[in-house]
């Protein structure tokens, strides 16, 4: 993987996972627990572990792996239980779709009338 990629990569997740990232954080473990800056630092850790797992390991097992890494990285920065990271992460996806939804909702729209 080319160095400019991973950069690049890194910052596309900043700006799209870690704000559903802090905010799933602080629904589930409160609003003194979490902070932005810590949802920055898990979700560039987890790029690059993801991107290294993906090349080394291969599609077949990284799924496990991955899953086993970001939960062990969102218990190390905000400092759960396993089940709490799990909700997190759980919420964190929802909320995405949601958001996924909600932005292409009028553009679907406009596209079928």
């Amino acid at each position: 993987m080319v160095f400019g990629n991973l950069i690049g990569l890194i910052i596309i997740n900043i700006v799209l996972q870690a704000p559903t990232l802090w905010y799933s954080g602080r629904r589930v473990l409160g609003i003194d627990k979490v902070e932005f800056k810590d949802a920055v630092k898990i979700t560039a850790v987890y790029t690059v572990i993801n991107a290294f797992i993906l090349v080394y390991v291969g599609a077949m097992v990284a799924g496990l792996i991955q899953i086993i890494a970001y939960l062990y990285v969102v218990k190390k920065y905000y400092d759960p239980t396993w089940n709490k990271a799990a909700i997190i992460s759980l919420v964190m996806i929802s909320v995405n779709i949601l958001i996924t939804f909600l932005l292409m909702g009028p553009g679907l729209f406009l596209y079928l009338r």
